[in-house]
């Protein structure tokens, strides 16, 4: 993964060094060259170690959206995860709403995302 990508608080995926599954983790610190993690225990890795999260319904719920049909709200940020597209709607400025391909789309992309347009982190609840 790309350092420009990421900010602290996003999740992403790493294998476990011990059984090489992987584990969601929390970004705690970026440095140039090393990203600190924090999953059972806090970990230093590279940026290479590191793999995104894809975006699926469940973890549109573990990030505190609510389900209606086949939209996902949270404090009028409405997500509609359709095949291969996230139609986000809800800006206070524009009611169309935008559509962004989920084929390189991702967790920490929605995250970051959600805090540019909302101004509040988007966390897992769960």
């Amino acid at each position: 993964m790309d350092a420009k990508d990421l900010r602290i608080g996003n999740l992403i995926t790493r294998h476990d060094l011990g059984t090489s599954e992987p584990r969601i983790e929390t970004i705690i610190e970026l440095r140039k060259d090393k990203v600190f993690t924090s999953g059972p225990v806090t970990v230093i890795c590279d940026y290479e170690d590191l793999n995104p999260v894809p975006i699926t319904d469940e973890w549109l719920l573990k990030l505190g959206f609510t389900q209606d049909g086949d939209e996902y709200s949270k404090d009028n940020f409405i997500v509609r995860l359709n095949r291969r597209d996230l139609v986000i709607e809800g800006f206070e400025y524009d009611y169309n709403g935008i559509v962004i391909s989920t084929e390189y789309f991702y967790v920490h992309d929605l995250q970051n995302l959600y805090f540019v347009i909302k101004r509040q982190e988007l966390i897992r609840k769960n």
